[in-house]
């Protein structure tokens, strides 16, 4: 059983780590070499899947809107809003890929800012969130924070992993089914580990959100939901 009361102390266990390893003091958790990889794959058009932007365009628009890509990564996603003309704010963890993007895209309008995934400001049309919900603290306080930052009517379009990584990280099964079990049964979140289909279900509730689709998507989750008019 999930204990909700909880979260607060779980949430400290990652809380804890992030004090010792502060982006803003030049921790980056992205090695220079992978990152160099990523990226260039990432804008070669090997890591930009176009099923996710035809799954966006069927259920919003991104024109004028102000849209949060939120563990953006290498920003393929992030350079995607910017032309096709919404006010786009780029939040991710890692210095490496914000100093590639910037300047390989040194003329692009965008505002970026550099912190944990938990630890982004303001509030927006759109918060377009693809598998990187697993880098959160922790995973009901995340879903509050995505809640608060949502505008009247606002959507959060997530891709998010669940028990389907079971399947695929043979060489560490019992670590990351740990970690799994802990974090989708307990609200223990040790590390990042994904949640399972039926707590994402449960995260995305009706009573806080209006629920456009919860739907698999390829090997993940997909969630599209709307803030509620209170």
């Amino acid at each position: 059983m999930y204990c909700a009361y909880k979260t607060k102390y779980y949430k400290m266990i990652n809380y804890l780590f992030s004090l010792f390893q502060d982006p803003k003091k030049g921790f980056d958790p992205v090695p220079a070499k992978y990152a160099d990889m990523y990226f260039e794959q990432a804008h070669n058009g090997q890591r930009f899947n176009k099923s996710i932007i035809d799954q966006l365009k069927k259920y919003t628009t991104i024109k004028n809107k102000k849209v949060l890509d939120l563990g953006a990564g290498p920003g393929q996603y992030t350079h995607y809003f910017v032309n096709q003309g919404a006010d786009t704010y780029y939040h991710d963890i890692s210095a490496r890929y914000l100093s590639k993007f910037r300047q390989k895209f040194s003329d692009l309008n965008f505002t970026a800012t550099l912190d944990y995934l938990d630890n982004f400001q303001g509030q927006y049309d759109l918060i377009f969130n693809n598998v990187c919900f697993c880098y959160s603290m922790n995973d009901t306080s995340f879903v509050k924070k995505i809640e608060e930052g949502l505008n009247p009517n606002g959507i959060y379009f997530g891709i998010l992993g669940n028990e389907n990584v079971l399947k695929k990280k043979l060489s560490r099964r019992f670590v990351v089914k740990t970690q799994f079990y802990l974090n989708s049964y307990l609200g223990i979140k040790i590390g990042h580990p994904f949640t399972s289909r039926k707590r994402i279900k449960k995260l995305f509730s009706p009573k806080r959100f209006d629920i456009i689709t919860i739907e698999g998507f390829e090997e993940n989750t997909l969630v599209i939901v709307k803030k509620k008019n209170k």
